[in-house]
């Protein structure tokens, strides 16, 4: 088993915080991580509240985000245990509008799942803050500072999939279990449930984090030019109910001047079930422009909504976003995927039962010739879970028997590759509490 390298490492560390900014519908934040060693003598302190002020206050350090690095925030990523946190920062709203909000500290052990403790104190930087109410109405906490220090916008606490689930920045007390990868967000949902919603109060993190300016006076717009997609990343209806207009919008990061990727842009919108674009049957032109209108759902359970951008001296880029449709009431029942001719004779493709316990079948029928497909089973962050091999794949009906319940409960992707054949297939697996 080969070793993680450094840029691996570091590329790990950049798509837990990128990840949680998609699922958390904020289009328009990104991290990109430097690593840098650095090994202070202060360092060595048995205080995490004294390491974050010497590290604040080291000259070095602002030399090396100002000048040689011109990076908007710091992350001292120290290898101690600390006995009363995990990680330590300035919460944006909290200080002095003049206080430069860029310093945080996180414990190596905890940086990750299942704390997600480097994303909690990095975003803390950008305005994000702890369910300090305990989830009930902001008016009732902390009095008279309340209504001071916008305590509605805060990490949410909820049951979903038999279990207690925290937003990254709902505080893990010691009834607790994990966090998972989302900012509070009442419009996005996790396994059928808002991440942000108590009574009328929202838990609105994603909202702040996403209103967030830049932290740094002297931060450089990126060299290269980049594109996102901003939009809910769930749509009910269309395809067996009523369906709201929803408008879809293309965010482009212009490059600094000099640089490829110039204004102005010309954007196409496309889309298909695979999210693998060769801007040829069976993707699908939707329109073009800064914007789209959506008057239907395309594909029931879920599909790719994809821009194509070319700038004025030529350069071509894109981006993409996962719609998911599959967990709307008009479309559980056997969650039939609408595929039509688009999947070389594919069709009627069925999972059940879907939600499952573990063991669920495919069922789908092809008129195409016999097929050697690869199968594996891909969870929602994109990490292959199940590598099932080879698998024939017949004229007419096939039904394939698979199990997820060594899996974690969650959503997750089946996917066929073969020469002929290519589908994806998305099941819910929801295991009872033993």
């Amino acid at each position: 088993m080969k070793s993680l390298t450094m840029d691996g490492f570091v590329k790990v560390l950049e798509n837990s915080v990128n990840f949680a900014f998609e699922n958390s519908d904020i289009p328009n934040k990104r991290v990109r991580f430097r690593w840098v060693v650095y090994n202070p003598e202060y360092a060595l302190t048995s205080s995490i509240e004294t390491l974050l002020a010497n590290f604040r206050s080291d000259q070095n350090v602002d030399e090396m985000l100002n000048t040689d690095y011109r990076a908007d925030l710091g992350l001292f990523i120290s290898g101690r245990t600390y006995s009363n946190a995990y990680g330590i920062s300035d919460i944006r709203q909290f200080e002095d509008p003049g206080t430069s909000h860029r310093h945080a500290v996180v414990s190596f052990r905890a940086m990750l799942a299942p704390r997600w403790t480097l994303a909690h104190e990095l975003t803390h930087l950008l305005g994000a803050d702890h369910n300090w109410c305990d989830n009930v109405p902001c008016n009732t906490c902390f009095p008279p500072t309340c209504n001071e220090r916008n305590y509605c916008n805060h990490g949410y606490r909820f049951d979903a999939g038999e279990l207690e689930r925290k937003t990254i920045h709902a505080i893990i007390n010691s009834n607790g279990l994990v966090r998972i990868l989302h900012f509070s967000n009442p419009n996005v949902d996790f396994l059928g449930e808002p991440t942000g919603v108590y009574g009328d109060e929202p838990a609105y993190n994603a909202q702040i984090i996403r209103n967030t300016g830049c932290p740094v006076s002297a931060y450089v717009a990126s060299p290269e030019v980049k594109a996102m997609i901003s939009g809910p990343p769930k749509l009910c209806g269309g395809i067996n109910g009523a369906f709201s207009e929803t408008i879809y919008y293309a965010n482009i990061l212009q490059p600094a001047q000099g640089f490829p990727g110039q204004p102005p842009y010309t954007v196409s919108w496309w889309w298909n079930e695979t999210g693998v674009f060769t801007y040829q049957a069976p993707d699908e032109l939707l329109g073009t422009g800064n914007q789209i209108t959506l008057t239907d759902v395309p594909a029931c359970n879920y599909f790719t909504l994809h821009i194509r951008v070319r700038s004025d001296d030529g350069l071509y880029f894109t981006a993409s976003k996962l719609i998911f449709t599959g967990l709307c009431e008009e479309c559980q029942e056997e969650r039939v995927v609408k595929t039509d001719d688009l999947l070389s004779g594919v069709r009627a493709i069925k999972v059940f039962p879907n939600p499952t316990s573990g063991e669920f079948t495919v069922e789908f029928h092809t008129e195409g010739e016999p097929d050697d497909a690869l199968i594996f089973i891909s969870s929602m962050d994109g990490k292959i879970r199940y590598d099932l091999g080879r698998r024939l794949i017949s004229k007419g009906v096939n039904r394939i028997l698979l199990d997820l319940k060594d899996l974690p409960n969650g959503l997750y992707n089946v996917h066929f590759v073969g020469a002929r054949q290519n589908f994806t297939a998305p099941v819910t697996l929801q295991k009872s509490k033993p």
